[in-house]
Protein backbone atom coordinates (compact mmCIF):
# COMPACT_ATOMS: atom_id res chain seq x y z
CA UNK A 1 0.00 0.00 0.00
CA UNK A 2 1.34 3.48 -0.79
CA UNK A 3 1.80 5.61 2.22
CA UNK A 4 0.60 8.55 0.01
CA UNK A 5 -3.60 7.21 -0.90
CA UNK A 6 -4.19 9.46 -3.65
CA UNK A 7 -6.92 8.77 -6.42
CA UNK A 8 -5.48 7.49 -9.88
CA UNK A 9 -7.06 7.09 -13.16
CA UNK A 10 -8.54 3.69 -14.37
CA UNK A 11 -5.90 3.78 -17.15
CA UNK A 12 -1.91 4.59 -17.02
CA UNK A 13 -0.27 7.25 -18.83
CA UNK A 14 1.51 6.03 -21.99
CA UNK A 15 4.15 9.03 -21.45
CA UNK A 16 4.78 11.69 -19.10
CA UNK A 17 5.86 15.53 -18.86
CA UNK A 18 7.84 15.84 -15.27
CA UNK A 19 7.94 19.71 -15.58
CA UNK A 20 10.68 21.81 -13.30
CA UNK A 21 11.18 25.50 -12.77
CA UNK A 22 13.39 25.64 -15.86
CA UNK A 23 13.02 22.20 -18.15
CA UNK A 24 11.28 19.60 -19.36
CA UNK A 25 11.88 15.82 -19.42
CA UNK A 26 9.73 13.31 -21.52
CA UNK A 27 9.04 10.32 -20.41
CA UNK A 28 7.68 7.26 -22.60
CA UNK A 29 5.41 5.06 -20.79
CA UNK A 30 4.48 2.62 -23.52
CA UNK A 31 3.97 -1.07 -22.37
CA UNK A 32 4.97 -0.15 -19.04
CA UNK A 33 8.56 0.78 -19.44
CA UNK A 34 9.74 4.19 -18.70
CA UNK A 35 12.14 5.85 -20.28
CA UNK A 36 13.54 8.90 -20.70
CA UNK A 37 13.28 10.01 -24.60
CA UNK A 38 13.91 14.08 -24.44
CA UNK A 39 14.63 16.96 -22.45
CA UNK A 40 15.19 20.75 -23.07
CA UNK A 41 15.51 24.12 -21.32
CA UNK A 42 12.73 27.04 -21.21
CA UNK A 43 12.89 30.46 -19.56
CA UNK A 44 10.40 30.84 -16.79
CA UNK A 45 10.91 34.32 -17.12
CA UNK A 46 9.20 34.81 -20.68
CA UNK A 47 6.89 31.88 -20.01
CA UNK A 48 3.62 33.85 -21.30
CA UNK A 49 5.62 35.37 -23.92
CA UNK A 50 6.96 32.26 -25.51
CA UNK A 51 3.96 30.21 -25.84
CA UNK A 52 4.67 29.47 -29.26
CA UNK A 53 8.06 28.36 -29.11
CA UNK A 54 6.92 25.58 -26.27
CA UNK A 55 4.16 25.21 -27.83
CA UNK A 56 6.29 23.96 -30.95
CA UNK A 57 8.88 21.94 -28.79
CA UNK A 58 6.12 19.79 -27.18
CA UNK A 59 4.73 19.66 -30.36
CA UNK A 60 7.64 18.02 -32.08
CA UNK A 61 8.69 15.42 -29.29
CA UNK A 62 4.95 14.08 -27.65
CA UNK A 63 3.23 11.72 -28.86
CA UNK A 64 -0.94 12.03 -30.00
CA UNK A 65 -1.66 9.92 -26.40
CA UNK A 66 -3.32 9.81 -23.07
CA UNK A 67 -0.42 12.11 -20.67
CA UNK A 68 0.41 12.76 -17.63
CA UNK A 69 2.26 15.50 -15.96
CA UNK A 70 4.21 15.30 -13.20
CA UNK A 71 5.72 18.73 -11.17
CA UNK A 72 8.42 19.63 -9.15
CA UNK A 73 8.64 20.76 -5.43
CA UNK A 74 9.09 24.28 -7.01
CA UNK A 75 5.45 24.68 -7.97
CA UNK A 76 4.09 23.44 -4.52
CA UNK A 77 3.52 25.08 -1.26
CA UNK A 78 3.44 21.86 1.62
CA UNK A 79 2.19 21.29 4.73
CA UNK A 80 1.71 18.61 7.14
CA UNK A 81 -0.97 18.26 9.65
CA UNK A 82 -1.57 15.82 12.67
CA UNK A 83 -4.85 15.78 14.04
CA UNK A 84 -6.34 14.43 17.38
CA UNK A 85 -9.00 13.20 15.86
CA UNK A 86 -10.20 12.67 11.62
CA UNK A 87 -14.08 13.14 11.48
CA UNK A 88 -15.49 10.62 9.36
CA UNK A 89 -17.46 13.02 6.78
CA UNK A 90 -15.67 13.72 3.81
CA UNK A 91 -16.86 17.58 4.08
CA UNK A 92 -16.06 18.18 7.61
CA UNK A 93 -12.78 16.63 7.24
CA UNK A 94 -11.95 19.12 4.34
CA UNK A 95 -13.13 21.46 6.73
CA UNK A 96 -11.17 20.92 9.33
CA UNK A 97 -8.19 20.34 7.41
CA UNK A 98 -8.57 23.91 5.70
CA UNK A 99 -9.08 25.30 8.57
CA UNK A 100 -5.57 24.04 9.52
CA UNK A 101 -4.06 25.46 5.90
CA UNK A 102 -6.01 28.88 6.67
CA UNK A 103 -3.63 29.64 9.78
CA UNK A 104 -0.40 29.00 8.02
CA UNK A 105 -1.48 30.12 5.15
CA UNK A 106 -3.06 33.32 4.89
CA UNK A 107 -3.34 34.02 1.00
CA UNK A 108 -6.47 33.95 -0.78
CA UNK A 109 -7.23 29.84 -1.33
CA UNK A 110 -9.42 30.38 -4.52
CA UNK A 111 -6.30 31.25 -6.75
CA UNK A 112 -5.05 27.50 -5.63
CA UNK A 113 -5.75 23.92 -6.16
CA UNK A 114 -5.53 22.24 -2.90
CA UNK A 115 -5.30 19.01 -2.44
CA UNK A 116 -4.87 16.47 1.03
CA UNK A 117 -3.30 13.12 1.32
CA UNK A 118 -3.98 10.60 4.00
CA UNK A 119 -0.98 9.62 5.72
CA UNK A 120 -1.26 8.05 9.01
CA UNK A 121 -5.00 7.48 11.02
CA UNK A 122 -4.49 10.91 12.29
CA UNK A 123 -2.40 12.88 9.77
CA UNK A 124 -2.89 14.64 6.31
CA UNK A 125 -0.27 15.59 3.91
CA UNK A 126 -1.39 19.25 2.52
CA UNK A 127 -0.26 20.80 -1.05
CA UNK A 128 -1.18 23.63 -3.17
CA UNK A 129 -0.38 24.54 -6.66
CA UNK A 130 -1.41 27.82 -8.53
CA UNK A 131 -4.95 26.93 -10.73
CA UNK A 132 -2.89 29.55 -12.89
CA UNK A 133 0.34 27.30 -13.37
CA UNK A 134 -1.69 24.15 -13.66
CA UNK A 135 -4.05 25.71 -15.93
CA UNK A 136 -1.14 26.85 -18.02
CA UNK A 137 0.20 23.85 -18.85
CA UNK A 138 -2.86 21.93 -19.35
CA UNK A 139 -4.20 24.06 -21.65
CA UNK A 140 -0.59 23.85 -23.81
CA UNK A 141 -1.09 20.20 -24.36
CA UNK A 142 -5.01 20.25 -24.91
CA UNK A 143 -3.89 22.89 -27.74
CA UNK A 144 -1.98 19.60 -29.32
CA UNK A 145 -5.06 17.60 -29.25
CA UNK A 146 -2.90 15.79 -26.42
CA UNK A 147 -5.30 14.40 -23.06
CA UNK A 148 -4.00 15.08 -20.04
CA UNK A 149 -5.26 12.21 -17.48
CA UNK A 150 -3.18 12.62 -14.72
CA UNK A 151 -1.62 15.22 -12.86
CA UNK A 152 0.76 14.73 -9.94
CA UNK A 153 3.52 15.82 -7.31
CA UNK A 154 6.86 14.48 -7.74
CA UNK A 155 7.71 14.28 -3.84
CA UNK A 156 4.46 12.60 -3.19
CA UNK A 157 5.59 10.25 -5.49
CA UNK A 158 9.19 9.50 -3.77
CA UNK A 159 7.22 9.06 -0.73
CA UNK A 160 5.33 5.99 -2.28
CA UNK A 161 8.64 4.62 -3.85
CA UNK A 162 10.38 4.88 -0.85
CA UNK A 163 8.12 4.59 2.30
CA UNK A 164 5.98 1.96 1.16
CA UNK A 165 7.66 -0.93 2.81
CA UNK A 166 8.26 -2.07 6.83
CA UNK A 167 12.10 -1.16 6.01
CA UNK A 168 12.50 2.47 4.82
CA UNK A 169 15.58 5.25 5.12
CA UNK A 170 15.02 7.84 7.59
CA UNK A 171 14.61 10.31 5.16
CA UNK A 172 15.08 11.42 1.62
CA UNK A 173 16.46 14.50 -0.36
CA UNK A 174 14.95 15.97 -3.23
CA UNK A 175 17.16 18.19 -5.37
CA UNK A 176 15.26 20.03 -8.28
CA UNK A 177 17.17 22.69 -10.25
CA UNK A 178 15.50 25.62 -7.55
CA UNK A 179 14.04 23.94 -4.73
CA UNK A 180 15.55 21.25 -1.83
CA UNK A 181 12.74 19.09 -0.57
CA UNK A 182 14.04 16.95 2.88
CA UNK A 183 11.26 14.38 4.02
CA UNK A 184 11.69 12.61 7.07
CA UNK A 185 10.15 9.33 7.31
CA UNK A 186 10.16 7.45 11.00
CA UNK A 187 7.58 4.36 11.97
CA UNK A 188 6.00 4.75 8.39
CA UNK A 189 5.04 8.04 9.40
CA UNK A 190 5.78 11.29 7.97
CA UNK A 191 7.47 12.98 10.85
CA UNK A 192 9.30 16.53 9.13
CA UNK A 193 9.04 18.22 5.78
CA UNK A 194 11.23 20.98 4.69
CA UNK A 195 11.33 22.85 1.33
CA UNK A 196 14.02 25.81 0.75
CA UNK A 197 15.23 27.47 -2.61
CA UNK A 198 18.49 27.47 -2.94
CA UNK A 199 21.15 29.59 -4.97
CA UNK A 200 24.25 27.42 -5.02
CA UNK A 201 24.87 23.87 -4.91
CA UNK A 202 27.03 24.00 -2.27
CA UNK A 203 24.39 25.63 0.26
CA UNK A 204 22.58 21.90 0.01
CA UNK A 205 25.14 20.04 2.11
CA UNK A 206 25.06 22.77 4.81
CA UNK A 207 21.12 23.17 4.89
CA UNK A 208 20.89 19.14 5.03
CA UNK A 209 23.26 18.90 8.25
CA UNK A 210 21.00 21.87 9.97
CA UNK A 211 17.84 19.88 9.55
CA UNK A 212 19.51 17.15 10.86
CA UNK A 213 20.51 18.34 13.64
CA UNK A 214 17.06 20.30 14.48
CA UNK A 215 15.55 16.80 14.08
CA UNK A 216 18.27 15.55 16.43
CA UNK A 217 17.04 17.94 19.37
CA UNK A 218 13.55 18.50 18.37
CA UNK A 219 12.53 14.70 18.43
CA UNK A 220 15.41 12.79 19.79
CA UNK A 221 15.46 11.32 17.19
CA UNK A 222 18.87 10.60 14.77
CA UNK A 223 18.01 9.30 11.26
CA UNK A 224 20.48 6.44 10.04
CA UNK A 225 19.94 6.24 6.34
CA UNK A 226 19.34 8.22 3.58
CA UNK A 227 18.61 8.65 -0.21
CA UNK A 228 19.40 11.41 -2.17
CA UNK A 229 17.36 11.63 -5.23
CA UNK A 230 18.76 14.07 -7.98
CA UNK A 231 17.50 13.90 -11.14
CA UNK A 232 19.42 16.39 -13.03
CA UNK A 233 22.68 15.04 -10.73
CA UNK A 234 23.24 18.65 -9.74
CA UNK A 235 25.36 17.22 -6.74
CA UNK A 236 28.49 15.78 -6.16
CA UNK A 237 26.97 12.73 -5.09
CA UNK A 238 30.37 11.20 -3.35
CA UNK A 239 31.53 14.55 -1.72
CA UNK A 240 27.11 14.32 -0.19
CA UNK A 241 27.46 10.93 0.75
CA UNK A 242 31.11 11.60 2.89
CA UNK A 243 29.51 14.71 4.38
CA UNK A 244 26.44 12.33 5.64
CA UNK A 245 28.74 9.47 6.88
CA UNK A 246 30.28 11.67 9.08
CA UNK A 247 26.82 12.46 10.85
CA UNK A 248 26.12 8.74 11.36
CA UNK A 249 23.87 8.49 8.19
CA UNK A 250 24.52 5.89 5.68
CA UNK A 251 22.82 5.83 2.21
CA UNK A 252 19.87 3.20 1.59
CA UNK A 253 19.48 0.68 -0.63
CA UNK A 254 18.40 2.13 -4.47
CA UNK A 255 14.64 0.85 -5.40
CA UNK A 256 15.59 -0.83 -9.42
CA UNK A 257 13.49 1.94 -11.18
CA UNK A 258 15.63 5.73 -11.40
CA UNK A 259 12.84 7.63 -12.04
CA UNK A 260 11.39 8.08 -8.58
CA UNK A 261 8.99 10.99 -9.19
CA UNK A 262 6.48 8.79 -11.72
CA UNK A 263 3.87 6.86 -9.82
CA UNK A 264 4.22 3.18 -8.82
CA UNK A 265 2.22 0.80 -11.07
CA UNK A 266 0.59 -1.53 -9.07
Amino acid sequence: MDLIERIFPDEYPQQYLYISANRIRIISAASGRMETTDEFYFDPKRLAASTTELTQNLGERLRLVKTGLIFDPHFFIFNLFDFEKIPLSPKTRRTMIEWRLQKVFPEKMDQYSHLYFRTSAKQYFSILISRETHQFWENLLNSLKIPVIFSGNSTVEICNHLFHKQKTPGFFIEVTPTALVTVFCHRRKLLYFRKTKYSIVAEIVDDVLRTLQFINTQYSWKPDSWNLIDFFELVDRKKFQEEMIKTGCKPAPTPATPLFFLPKRT
